[in-house]
C-alpha cells in the first residue's frame, strides 16, 4: 500500500500491486495505468481543484482512493472533481438511478433532458457509485462519501457522455472530508461490481436481509413473510366496498398483498377507518394507508383550501419546528388547492416540518390511527427519496444528520408499531430499516407521467420517455444485484404495471427477471376493464420474488448479445430467464424460450 499527499510537487505517481497512478496538480488530472485490463485512464481536460482544497490518493491493489480536504468553514459552491476518465465509443456507463441503466458512452439522446445532474439520495441518485465498461477493463466508483454529493452524465467535449462524481457544499460551506473510490476491474461485469458494492453496503451496514429483519424483530416475522412475492395494489376511490375489492383479488389467485389507499378528496379518494379494519378481515391482506406527515399548513391558510389532510401535523407551527431554508425563510412542500380551483398556480404550499424534530409528531399520528384501524402497511412519502438540510438555530440539520433522523425514524415505526415501513424511491441508506420501496423499479426522468396527481389513468399509448425507460436493452438491475433480498421494491405509482398496457406483459418480466414483486393500480372503472389481464400477469410477475424472498441475487446475465434475452441467479439455486425479443432463443439444455417467455428453474 502506497499513501501519497499532493502539497508540494505538481507530478506525484505511485505504484500499487496491480496500477500505477500519477496526478498532475497543475492540471487537477489523474492518469491510472491498468495492465491487466489492457487500459490507461486518464481524466478529462479541465482546470485544477481549488486552491484551499487539498488532495491526496492512496492505492490499494487495484483501487484508487481520492480524498479531498479543507478547513470545514470554507465557503463552497458545486466542485466537479475528479474529473471522469476519458471515455472511447463502445465504453458504457453504469447509472444507478432506479434499479440502475447501462448506456453506450455515444448514446447522448437519452430521451429526457433532466438526467445530467442528479443528487444523492433522490430517485435521480440512489446508490453513490457508478460505473465505467470498456471490453476487457473497467472501473466502479464509490462515493464514499455521498450525503453531500451528486452526479453529472453528461456531454463532454469529445462527443461522448461520461459520469463523474459532484460534491455539494453542507450547510453552504465544505464541512466535512470527501472521498471517492475507483475499483478497477479485469474483465468487467455488472455483476462483479454489485459484488464489490455489496461488500461496501455491508462495511456502512445497509445492507440487512429479510432474515435478519426477522431475526431483529421476531414481532414482525409473519408480516415480513407475506412480503413474498406480494403485489403492491393501490385502491383510489372515494367510496365503495374496498373489503369486496381484496377479495376479488384473491379470487383472481392473489394470495398475500399489499392494499393500499389514501384520503385526498380533490384526487378522488378516500379510506375510512371502518373500510381498513373490513379490509383487514380478508385473508392474505396487508392494508395500508398513505402518509406525508413532513407536509403541514399555515393554520392560517386551513380557511382558505380545498382538501385538509388528516395526517398533517397541527402544532408545528406554533411549537417552531419547521425547516429553515438558507435563505431564512420556511422552506416549502407539496400544494392545496384553493376554495374552488383547480389550477396549479392558485395552490397555497406547505411547510416542512424539520425531521430533527419529526418522530414525535409522526408517533402520535401512528398510535391514533392504529387504534382507529389496525393496519399492515405504512407508506411514508418523500421520506426516503432525499436528505436534508435544515438553518433554523434550535434544530439545524444536515445531508448526515438528516439521514440519521430519517433511519431513526424507519427504524422506530417497524420497532414500536410492528408496520411495515414503506417510502417513495427509497435510498441505499433506508434499506436497512424499511420493508419496500415505491419507485425503485421504475426509471427517474422517464417515468414522469401524471406524477402525484392523477396517477390513476391509463393511457393506450406509450410515450417515447417512457419507452426508452424500459428499454430491456439499456436497463440493468444494480440495485438489485446489490441488496435483492433485503427490501422489496416496487415501480413508482404513476409507472405501475397496468398503466400503459402495451407495456403491460414487458413489465412483468422485469419483475420476474429481478424476482421483485409488481404494482397495480385500479379505479373500480379501470378494475372492471383489466380484470381478464390480471390473473395471469400475477402468475408472471410474483412467481420469481416468492421463491427468492429474503435471498440475495448471485449473477445477473445476458445470454444473447442484443441483451433481449436475460438470466439472473439467486443464492437458493433459482434461475429466472427471460426473451424480451421478437425471436425464439435456444438455450444450451435445448429449451426453445419463446418471444416474450420465461423459465424458473428451481435449486435442487
Amino acid at each position: 500500500m502506497r499513501f501519497c499527499i499532493l502539497l508540494l510537487l505538481a507530478t506525484l505517481s505511485c505504484f500499487g500491486q496491480d496500477i500505477e497512478v500519477s496526478y498532475d496538480e497543475t492540471s487537477g488530472s489523474f492518469s491510472v495505468v491498468d495492465p491487466d485490463g489492457g487500459r490507461t485512464w486518464t481524466s478529462l481536460p479541465g482546470p485544477a481543484c481549488p486552491d484551499g482544497i487539498r488532495v491526496a490518493y492512496r492505492i490499494e491493489g487495484r483501487e484508487l482512493l481520492v480524498t479531498l480536504s479543507a478547513d470545514v468553514d470554507r465557503k463552497m459552491e458545486l466542485l466537479d472533481f475528479p474529473r471522469p476518465f476519458a471515455a472511447e465509443r463502445g465504453d458504457s456507463m453504469l447509472l444507478t438511478q432506479g434499479n440502475g441503466f447501462l448506456f453506450p458512452a455515444e448514446m447522448t439522446d437519452l430521451g429526457t433532458g433532466e438526467i445530467d445532474f442528479s443528487a444523492y439520495a433522490t430517485r435521480d441518485m440512489e446508490m453513490g457509485c457508478f460505473g465505467h465498461f470498456s471490453g476487457t477493463a473497467g472501473y466502479l466508483a464509490i462515493i464514499e462519501t455521498p450525503e453531500n454529493s451528486g452526479q453529472r452524465y453528461r456531454v463532454w467535449p469529445n462527443g461522448l457522455r461520461q459520469l463523474n462524481v459532484v460534491w455539494r457544499p453542507d450547510r453552504g460551506v465544505f464541512g466535512h472530508e470527501r472521498r471517492i473510490r475507483y475499483v478497477f476491474f479485469k474483465d468487467p461485469t455488472p455483476m462483479k461490481m454489485a459484488l464489490r458494492y455489496r461488500e461496501e453496503m455491508k462495511r456502512k451496514g445497509y445492507y440487512r436481509l429479510f432474515p435478519e429483519k426477522m431475526r431483529m424483530r421476531p414481532k414482525m416475522a409473519a408480516r415480513y413473510e407475506m412480503l413474498a412475492g406480494a403485489p403492491n395494489v393501490w385502491i383510489w376511490e372515494e367510496d365503495g366496498d374496498k373489503a369486496g375489492f381484496a377479495r376479488d383479488l384473491k379470487e383472481l389467485g392473489f394470495e398475500t398483498f399489499l392494499l393500499q389507499s389514501a384520503n385526498r378528496h380533490d384526487l378522488g379518494v378516500w379510506i375510512t377507518p371502518e373500510e381498513i379494519r373490513d379490509m383487514a378481515k380478508v385473508p392474505g391482506v396487508l392494508p395500508g394507508i398513505y402518509d406525508i406527515y413532513r407536509d403541514f399548513m399555515d393554520p392560517k391558510n386551513i380557511p382558505l383550501i380545498d382538501c385538509v389532510r388528516p395526517y398533517w401535523p397541527t402544532n408545528v407551527w406554533e411549537n417552531g419546528d419547521y425547516v429553515i431554508g438558507p435563505d431564512g425563510s420556511v422552506a416549502r412542500g407539496w400544494g392545496a388547492n384553493r376554495k374552488g380551483t383547480t389550477d396549479a398556480k392558485d395552490r397555497i404550499g406547505c411547510a416542512l416540518l424539520c425531521e430533527a424534530r419529526s418522530w414525535p409528531y409522526a408517533r402520535a399520528n401512528l398510535a391514533r390511527d392504529l387504534k382507529a384501524a389496525p393496519h399492515a402497511v405504512r407508506m411514508f412519502d418523500v421520506v426516503g427519496g432525499s436528505l436534508g438540510e435544515c438553518y433554523h438555530p434550535r434544530h439545524p440539520l444536515s445531508g448526515r444528520t438528516s439521514r440519521d433522523a430519517r433511519q431513526d425514524f424507519f427504524s422506530k415505526a417497524e420497532e414500536e408499531f410492528g408496520i411495515l415501513a414503506g417510502t417513495e424511491d427509497g435510498s441505499e441508506c433506508f434499506v436497512n430499516c424499511c420493508s419496500y420501496f415505491e419507485g425503485t423499479m421504475s426509471a427517474p426522468n422517464h417515468y414522469r407521467v401524471d406524477a402525484g396527481r392523477y396517477m390513476w389513468r391509463i393511457y393506450d399509448e406509450v410515450p417515447e420517455k417512457i419507452r426508452r425507460g424500459t428499454d430491456p436493452v439499456t436497463r440493468v438491475p444494480f440495485f438489485d444485484m446489490v441488496f435483492h433480498g433485503c427490501v422489496n421494491l416496487y415501480w413508482y405509482w404513476c409507472d405501475y404495471n397496468n398503466k400503459f398496457p402495451k407495456l403491460w406483459h414487458r413489465r412483468d418480466l422485469f419483475n420476474f427477471v429481478t424476482g421483485e414483486p409488481p404494482m397495480y393500480f385500479f379505479t373500480r372503472e379501470t378494475f372492471a376493464k383489466q380484470k381478464g389481464r390480471l390473473a395471469a400477469s400475477y402468475a408472471v410477475a410474483t412467481s420469481v420474488a416468492k421463491e427468492t424472498f429474503g435471498v440475495p441475487m448471485s449473477d445477473y446475465r445476458w445470454l444473447s448479445d442484443d441483451r433481449m434475452v436475460q438470466q439472473s441467479v439467486f443464492e437458493n439455486g433459482v434461475v429466472a430467464t427471460v426473451n424480451f425479443g421478437d425471436k425464439p432463443f435456444v438455450m444450451e439444455d435445448g429449451f426453445e424460450l419463446p418471444p416474450g417467455g420465461h423459465r424458473l428453474e428451481k435449486g435442487k
